[in-house]
């Protein structure tokens, strides 16, 4: 089988592009079975010669569907060579229309959306992460589920740092660019030292220019930021208690993946009742979005540290380290040959 992933923005700038695409297009090549390339989606529109060609010899493209008026004419172009095109949603699976301004009276991505419907429509099918993502999406297209997967390889070569003082975790990215979520994050932690002085941070995938926005009682107790800048996921050696917050549903892919990782390194961890948290509530602690159940838990967990890290080496350690991708790939492979069959068989009939 021969496949091409069209990512559209540079590898290591979206994490859920890198699990999306760049994991499972590792694993394949891999396997040694399959002919694998990913292409950028700005260099396949700057006319780079051999794309063209490895586009046209492929039997299923895989684009990562995004908000962007280059998108489209790709796939049109694409389906016009003949082109089996599949679409995944990843985090923009779960775009809640929801979010609409009532005070403004228009949906601030209305005209994103209905490009992505739009394309839905051209294509030969959708992929989400998250099966409660197939009523949003319905009716466009023909969609299958493929959750995202961790890079259990990489995980695995992580040395756990021994240290005296307990580090409490979390990926920057599922609260960045969210005031809201930031504010809160604040007013938690500043709670925490509070009342906790054994304790450190280490925001994970986080930018410098972040590093300066916290209260210097929060960001006195960061680890130092030669830690938080290591090649990920050498930070998360480092990290005793994982934190899991979910306050927007576009980060709910970031989140499943930041759990597993946690649960795969029998860290214990903490998360928002909601979204992809909940769908993994039997192998952690999960609370509302509220202070005081996010301070009783955390600090439980904080005195009674070696309990929850007992806690943390069955069940949780052996779904973890089950979804890996090597570990899925099968079921990825008999998805994708699942869509090719179903998008040859409509031509044949003349759909």
């Amino acid at each position: 089988m021969k496949l091409v992933f069209i990512y559209a923005t540079a590898q290591d700038a979206a994490p859920g592009t890198e699990w999306r695409f760049i994991h499972i297009a590792h694993a394949l090549k891999r396997s040694g079975v399959h002919h694998i390339h990913n292409i950028c989606l700005e260099e396949f529109l700057q006319g780079v010669e051999p794309y063209e060609n490895i586009c046209l010899d492929a039997d299923l493209i895989i684009m990562q569907a995004i908000f962007s008026q280059t998108s489209l004419p790709v796939i049109q172009h694409l389906k016009a060579q003949g082109k089996i095109v599949l679409l995944d949603l990843e985090d923009r699976s779960n775009f809640n229309w929801t979010i609409l301004d009532e005070s403004k009276g228009y949906h601030p991505f209305r005209e994103a959306v209905e490009e992505i419907e739009t394309a839905l429509r051209i294509a030969d099918g959708g992929i989400l992460p998250f099966a409660s993502s197939l009523a949003r999406w319905n009716g466009y297209t023909r969609y299958h589920v493929i959750p995202s997967y961790i890079d259990l390889e990489n995980l695995m070569s992580i040395k756990q740092v021994e240290h005296e003082e307990i580090v409490v975790g979390w990926h920057q990215g599922l609260v960045r660019n969210q005031p809201e979520a930031l504010v809160w994050l604040e007013k938690f932690l500043l709670r925490v030292c509070e009342l906790r002085p054994n304790v450190r941070f280490l925001p994970l995938a986080v930018k410098e220019s972040e590093l300066r926005d916290w209260p210097i009682a929060i960001s006195k107790r960061f680890l130092p930021p030669e830690i938080s800048n290591q090649p990920w996921p050498n930070p998360l050696g480092w990290v005793d208690i994982g934190l899991v917050p979910i306050f927007d549903c576009s980060t709910e892919s970031l989140s499943r993946i930041n759990t597993l990782e946690y649960m795969a390194l029998k860290i214990p961890w903490i998360g928002s009742e909601m979204g992809s948290n909940f769908d993994l509530r039997s192998h952690g602690w999960l609370v509302d979005n509220t202070y005081g159940s996010w301070e009783r838990i955390l600090l439980d967990m904080i005195d009674h540290f070696h309990i929850y890290q007992r806690d943390s080496v069955w069940g949780p350690y052996v779904y973890g380290i089950s979804q890996g991708v090597e570990e899925n790939l099968d079921r990825i492979i008999r998805t994708f040959l699942q869509i090719i069959e179903s998008a040859e068989a409509e031509r044949e009939a003349g759909y």
